[in-house]
């Protein structure tokens, strides 16, 4: 009887698959080149963004539509190194294969699960985040330090991570876990949301109420929440999200990090050492196929050595949404039983599956 289970199963899933093809056509490669590109976009799509989309299946967190961008750019480079696919098909075929991570159907979301199990359980088994490495124990009484675009979703109602904080705060405060910042991502941040607000209020002066709320920009969505209507209202909300961030959600405060002269020389340093600048930029371009921009660079080499600095005496770990860092932590060694940066899906999914009674609950 499993034996019959299992060959049903098998079958479906070889027909699905062929299912599957089908929605690409028409395309101009042979269908064995297609099918076998296909299998290995989707084994690149999940070693980037399986935290996503395991973020999105637990939570709802919409993180895959937002990303949508990232994927296209991901898919396309591995696409374009290709040999044996048609060069008409190079063009076409990543559009079609965002197309089908988004489209919402029995089929998409049944073929998404068979690969996306997968790649989680070969993370559990391969990867530097095994359930066996972050532990409770490993949190508990330990530093966060917040990069740029973690700090600039904090307070924002309609950021994909809203609900998250407020987990978080419960899982920080149960755990004694402090959180933080440099200087520098001080810095960075003042400077991200003057630009944002340059962006803002251009849009605000351009179109009218039902334009700004079609857009998915998150801090037009949270202003329109607070009721802004007029440029002296989106003045006001900007002059309040200027200010850095106090708390996570609204009790576990954010500390500055920057009180000792060592680590400032260690993050200087480190900000003018092109050997590190040089292998970040490499570790960003190998995934977007594009150079970071080089104020970002310089602040992220300084944030990723301000870490190592304190991690000499103590337990920090970064919590960032940026590839590059991430991709980075995964190639250096723990310590104290912490990498040395995760994505807030990585967190909660390694305290959930320890778990954690504030993950599964009525805020997700």
């Amino acid at each position: 009887r499993k034996i019959e289970k299992i060959e049903t199963a098998l079958s479906e899933s070889h027909n699905r698959f062929q299912r599957i093809i089908n929605t690409f056509e028409p395309y101009f490669s042979d269908t064995e080149v297609v099918e076998k590109w296909l299998i290995d976009a989707m084994m690149c799509f999940f070693s980037t963004f399986s935290d996503d989309w395991v973020s999105d299946l637990c939570y709802k967190a919409n993180a895959i539509a937002r990303r949508e961008d990232s994927i296209l750019d991901v898919i396309r480079k591995r696409t374009t190194n290709n040999k044996e696919l048609d060069k008409q098909d190079k063009e076409i075929l990543p559009k079609k294969f965002l197309h089908m991570i988004l489209t919402r159907e029995p089929d998409i979301t049944n073929f998404l699960w068979e690969y996306g199990t997968a790649a989680f359980s070969a993370k559990l088994i391969k990867n530097s985040y095994t359930t066996d490495d972050l532990t409770l124990d490993t949190f508990k009484d330990s530093y966060c330090i917040l990069d740029t675009n973690i700090l600039m979703h904090i307070g924002l109602e309609s950021s994909e991570y809203y609900k998250s904080f407020k987990v978080l705060e419960n899982i920080f405060k149960e755990l004694g876990i402090n959180a933080g910042i440099l200087y520098i991502t001080q810095k960075e941040y003042l400077t991200a949301i003057r630009y944002k607000k340059e962006q803002i209020m251009s849009l605000v002066a351009k179109y009218d109420k039902e334009v700004l709320e079609a857009s998915n920009d998150q801090y037009l969505q949270t202003a329109i929440k607070r009721h802004c209507r007029t440029e002296e209202d989106y003045n006001r909300f900007f002059s309040n999200i200027e200010q850095i961030p106090n708390y996570i959600y609204k009790e576990t405060p954010i500390y500055l990090y920057d009180d000792d002269q060592a680590l400032e020389d260690r993050i200087a340093k480190a900000q003018s050492d092109e050997t590190k600048l040089s292998e970040l930029n490499s570790i960003y371009k190998s995934v977007t196929g594009k150079d970071k921009k080089e104020y970002v660079l310089i602040h992220d080499v300084g944030l990723i050595n301000g870490a190592h600095y304190l991690r000499e005496n103590g337990k920090y770990f970064i919590l960032s949404q940026e590839v590059s860092v991430n991709v980075y932590a995964k190639k250096r060694p723990f310590v104290k039983n912490l990498p040395i940066a995760m994505r807030i899906q990585t967190l909660l999914n390694a305290l959930a599956l320890n778990g954690n009674a504030h993950i599964v609950n009525d805020d997700y």
